[in-house]
């Protein structure tokens, strides 16, 4: 048995697969979680809660804002203009630092009350079933797996799949419509975006009428809530704070994004060539194609090829070229990992998807590679590949799993890609061929930078599922290096990571 990556969604597991399939992802059942269970994924997960990106130390904040770097070096310049005579000069530049050190305050403070005004519409408490019991719990210990009562009147606790009965929503709080929606565990539609699907409920929202059983598939700064409170906590310079994320030394010209295989699909471009209508269609291109991609590998698309291969309708013979290209690539990321990634899934069936995403990414990614001059970074749900002629690099940021809120590192990267894998925002969705079931492992996440996203992403899912033995999985090519995050924030890079505060691994 062997390892495989089960989904591409950003979320813990797909809460639009089909039923059977969720509760086992999520390692759970109808009756829901016993107490025990419960205490240890909140030990793993953490509480139900959105967090602030820093705390109230209001002092310390504005001491940061008047001794970074480039303050210091303003205050060196207004000492030297001093020293030189030029008092008017010197004292411009101290009041260009004060001005900038108290908007970024004033910007610290607006993104705290940000939080903590998304934070009012959280609950107290949810009805949970557990032990087979249906009881009160307090919402700040709801876990990925529970299984919760929704009635009227009830305020969401965390982002749910209604798995029985019906009910009426209020989405005012994330979509700003007044008009309630209606919910059903009949309503199984897996296209289209999240927030419009009709068996999903998301944290902040209200029940206006109804009753139903849901499974929570997401709390915390993992809810559809928790990315936008860590949206209005990003970095002012404007880079994301996404695993695998980018930002970027200079303005970004132009961007685009668009909601494909489950996943945010983002391009950002920059340099004068970034406005033209060749760079415009050529990230059409890129979307089109990873749409047919899509159509054809998804394992919840009824008709897709994944499939059909599944039900028996299709033999291998008979599917499209692309696929046996994939299959063929599938048991070559076999043979390189020796067998901690394989597409053949525990128990029988196919499913590229570990593979398919950076495989999809690279090979849209040449639409791009096309135009003269451009500067690009394509993110496909946080793996991300760059390519900079102008030789002005984009900065990729590694997310901490332990709060979404946060970048842990960064590499500057001129071309080439970077890919994580974890389960800090996924679930338990890797399999150890060593056990026959969810990876065991001390690590979070790790992620891994070279020349092809495709072989990153591959790596990423290997060097994961080994365990402390990651750093050897790395071994298997040239031009590969990664960064393995502990769950008590311990950061651990191989030799050939960038040296910004991390550990060389053993």
């Amino acid at each position: 048995m062997t390892a495989t990556e089960l989904s591409t969604t950003g979320l813990a597991s797909d809460p639009r697969e089909p039923a059977d399939r969720l509760f086992r992802d999520l390692r759970t059942t109808p009756d829901g979680l016993t107490e025990r269970e419960a205490q240890r994924r909140l030990e793993a997960y953490g509480r139900n809660e959105l967090t602030r990106r820093r705390g109230s130390d209001w002092v310390g904040e504005l001491v940061r804002q008047l001794t970074h770097p480039l303050a210091l070096l303003l205050w060196l310049a207004a000492v030297l203009a001093a020293i030189g005579g030029t008092g008017v000069l010197a004292a411009a530049i101290v009041v260009v630092i004060l001005l900038n050190a108290g908007l970024a305050f004033a910007q610290e403070r607006q993104a705290e009350r940000a939080v903590e005004a998304l934070a009012a519409y959280l609950p107290v408490q949810a009805t949970v079933v557990r032990d087979g019991i249906t009881q009160a719990v307090e919402a700040r210990t709801l876990v990925p797996g529970d299984v919760v009562v929704i009635a009227e009147g009830n305020r969401i606790s965390a982002d749910v799949r209604l798995v029985a009965g019906a009910v009426e929503i209020d989405n005012s709080t994330l979509t700003g419509e007044s008009v309630p929606v209606i919910r059903s565990a009949d309503l199984t539609d897996v296209s289209g975006n999240l927030l419009d699907a009709g068996d999903l409920a998301f944290s902040g929202t209200n029940c206006t009428a109804g009753e139903a059983r849901a499974v929570v598939f997401a709390t915390g700064m993992h809810t559809e809530l928790g990315r936008i409170a860590a949206m209005s906590q990003a970095a002012p310079s404007g880079c994301s704070v996404r695993p695998g994320s980018y930002g970027c030394g200079m303005t970004a010209k132009r961007s685009w994004v668009e909601q494909i295989m489950g996943l945010p699909i983002s391009v950002l471009a920059r340099g004068d060539v970034a406005q033209s209508s060749r760079a415009d269609a050529a990230v059409r291109e890129v979307f089109a194609e990873l749409i047919e991609v899509d159509r054809v590998f998804s394992p919840y698309k009824h008709d897709s090829v994944v499939s059909r291969l599944a039900r028996g309708e299709v033999d291998w013979d008979a599917v499209d070229p692309m696929v046996r290209d994939v299959a063929g690539r599938c048991v070559r990321a076999r043979d390189l990992t020796g067998g901690l990634f394989d597409a053949e899934l525990p128990g029988g069936g196919w499913d590229p998807s570990g593979l398919v995403k950076g495989w999809a990414a690279e090979r849209a990614g040449e639409r791009l590679r096309a135009v003269p001059g451009l500067d690009w970074c394509l993110n496909a749900g946080g793996d991300v590949l760059v390519r900079c002629p102008s030789g002005e690099s984009f900065t990729v940021g590694i997310q901490d799993p332990r709060d979404p809120g946060q970048v842990v590192a960064s590499i500057a990267r001129t071309e080439g890609a970077v890919a994580t894998s974890g389960t800090a925002a996924r679930g338990a969705h890797l399999y150890d061929p060593r056990t026959g079931g969810p990876a065991a492992t001390r690590w979070l996440s790790v992620s891994v930078y070279g020349p092809s996203l495709e072989t990153a992403d591959v790596l990423a899912t290997a060097a994961f599922v080994a365990g402390d033995d990651w750093p050897a999985v790395l071994d298997a090519l040239p031009g590969y290096e990664g960064l393995g995050i502990l769950a008590d924030g311990n950061l651990f890079g191989t030799d050939g990571w960038p040296r910004d505060g991390s550990t060389v691994a053993p």
